[in-house]
């Protein structure tokens, strides 16, 4: 039986941002298509991108980028998980289109998968890559994560709430940027947005904003309960350690 790699500090090694070039400024959008959720947002600007990119050339381009900024040997990634809700095709996820990037250095030996599903699903593909390299299956090396999205609404309310955006990670061990073990998690089934074609309907002011802050009060909530059970497990085993076999305690 192979022996556990040992990996402490695990978190994020390096990251790559993806914003689109193109724009428009949302005090324009209000005057085609008034909406609340301008100013509820705070934001001055929507991106978007043409016909010229789609969700796997941002993807591409993302991933390369953080390869060739921190010059990053793709033989070293054993682990890449992708996460959108703008992929073209449900019989091959985005993962598979990023392998181009390693199939030409050799390396077809990577774990991982594709989610179809935004918000919640980054944050656990960031937990899977961490829990991957925390796990006895680890090989000792790093982990991918990416994440984007071109979210295109109907026109109404929701049409404000869109935008282009893609984030790649590196994850590995003795990171400047650690993951405590403990965190929240929210999960329910609500009706924020139905996404049944590449325009979803959706209502930004009515669902999807109160939808996120219901959401962040309850991981936050999850994540004092989780604090408050590690605090009180580092307690009484510093306690155990303060006190002897005769059972008196030390000075």
């Amino acid at each position: 039986m192979r022996a556990r790699p040992l990996s402490e500090d695990v978190g994020v090694l390096a990251m790559e941002v993806y914003p689109p070039s193109l724009c428009v400024c949302r005090a324009e959008l209000e005057s085609f298509e008034p909406s609340q959720a301008i100013t509820e947002l705070c934001q001055e600007y929507v991106g978007y991108v043409d016909d010229l990119e789609d969700i796997n050339s941002i993807a591409l381009t993302t991933v390369s980028a953080l390869l060739q900024k921190y010059d990053i040997d793709p033989r070293s990634i054993g682990f890449l998980e992708t996460v959108t809700e703008s992929s073209l095709e449900n019989s091959k996820s985005i993962q598979r289109v990023l392998m181009d990037l390693f199939r030409m250095s050799g390396n077809t030996d990577v774990e991982g998968g594709g989610t179809n599903k935004g918000c919640h699903g980054s944050a656990s593909a960031l937990f899977n890559s961490i829990n991957w390299i925390e796990s006895s299956s680890w090989d000792k090396r790093n982990a991918i994560v990416f994440s984007g999205d071109i979210a295109v609404y109907v026109k109404g309310s929701a049409s404000h709430v869109g935008g282009v955006g893609g984030v790649a990670m590196l994850i590995g061990p003795n990171a400047p940027l650690v993951l405590e073990p403990a965190h929240g998690n929210f999960v329910d089934n609500l009706d924020d947005f139905y996404a049944h074609g590449h325009s979803p309907p959706a209502d930004g002011q009515v669902a999807a904003v109160p939808t996120y802050l219901l959401a962040l009060e309850e991981s936050y909530r999850s994540y004092r309960g989780m604090r408050a059970m590690d605090i009180a497990e580092l307690s009484e085993r510093n306690h155990r350690r303060n006190i002897p076999n005769n059972g008196t305690t030390k000075t």
